[in-house]
């Protein structure tokens, strides 16, 4: 089936079915290998301080990487997202237990208000980019609602890596618009592109 990424919501319509579609023990799979190259690439080798996404049901699960960071004592952020203002605050972690984390926006669990110390953007080494579809030059389409491009362009120093199953990589050059975040890798189960250094 042809995918049309002149059109972002038509585009972001397909790729959600297909993650919907994805077999659940596939995407264990193939997220247990994502997180493995994530762990082993030089961004997160670097890193310090990295914000990750909580995954949905449906997304490259993050857990077991986010797990690896803070056993080697990293510091480890997780969005708290304001609805209202559709600002994200990268909040400190300590473990993905219910001590640190509540059902929130969206009922995705984000760090308890008030309970977890908020991380400047400036202070980010590194971001995991959450995205429906990615291209080959690090465009990507998102839920619609901007709100890891507008953190973005706040954490200007950090490095981006989007975690994503490789049907969601399209060869096609995503249409973007000037507020549009681009990410610096995209790590597949089959392949780790990187765009810029």
């Amino acid at each position: 089936m042809p995918i049309s990424c002149q059109d972002k919501s038509q585009l972001r319509n397909l790729m959600k079915k297909m993650r919907k579609e994805h077999h659940p023990l596939e995407r264990k799979k193939k997220s247990e290998t994502i997180c493995g190259k994530l762990v082993e690439s030089t961004g997160f080798g670097q890193a310090k301080t990295i914000l990750f996404y909580y995954p949905k049901s449906d997304e490259v699960d993050t857990l077991a990487a986010i797990a690896a960071s803070l056993e080697q004592k990293k510091t480890v952020c997780l969005p708290c997202t304001d609805r209202k203002t559709g600002v994200i605050t990268a909040c400190e972690i300590s473990g993905l237990d219910g001590h640190n984390l509540e059902k929130a926006a969206f009922g995705i669990p984000e760090p308890k208000p008030g309970e977890n110390t908020a991380v400047p953007a400036q202070k980010i080494d590194l971001v995991i980019v959450p995205g429906v579809a990615f291209d080959l030059h690090g465009d990507r389409v998102g839920h619609g609602l901007g709100y890891y491009d507008r953190f973005l362009t706040s954490a200007r120093k950090a490095k981006k890596i989007a975690l994503a199953f490789d049907f969601q990589v399209v060869n096609e050059k995503i249409v973007c618009e000037s507020h549009d975040v681009t990410v610096d890798e995209i790590i597949t189960e089959k392949r780790h592109i990187v765009v810029r250094k």
